[in-house]
């Protein structure tokens, strides 16, 4: 018999597998936290104001946490004037960047609720360091 871990505790009662708590801006993720909901835009980055309004969208919604696409360095900065937008619109949701990998290795700036880290893609694997 394998000893590796199950996919599930039971197949008929609910559980959850007890794991550590992540903070995605203000709000916690994993741990003893419910389960968040979280969606994507579907706009092109670069179209701040789409952007805004779709992120507005789901917060309104009851979206916690919102995921943009960052395929470029151009997109990726790009978060920052979304962000500010959002907040001054009296959001306060957090943003995560769907970080596209590129082969040059660029670094990337992504936002997090009253916070930023920077985002380094170095041989396919990603370094975080929050600012």
């Amino acid at each position: 018999m394998s000893k590796e871990k199950p996919y599930c505790n039971s197949l008929t009662k609910y559980s959850r597998f007890k794991t550590r708590e992540v903070m995605v801006g203000k709000i916690g993720v994993g741990g003893d936290n419910p389960i968040r909901v979280q969606s994507m835009t579907t706009a092109d980055t670069m179209d701040t104001k789409k952007s805004v309004e779709e992120t507005i969208s789901l917060a309104k919604a009851g979206c916690e946490i919102v995921r943009l696409t960052a395929p470029s360095k151009k997109d990726a900065q790009n978060l920052q004037v979304i962000k500010d937008e959002i907040i001054k619109q009296g959001y306060d949701i957090p943003l995560v960047a769907d970080i596209h990998f590129t082969p040059e290795g660029d670094k990337f700036i992504t936002l997090g609720n009253n916070g930023m880290m920077d985002v380094y893609t170095t041989r396919n694997k990603f370094v975080i360091k929050p600012i």
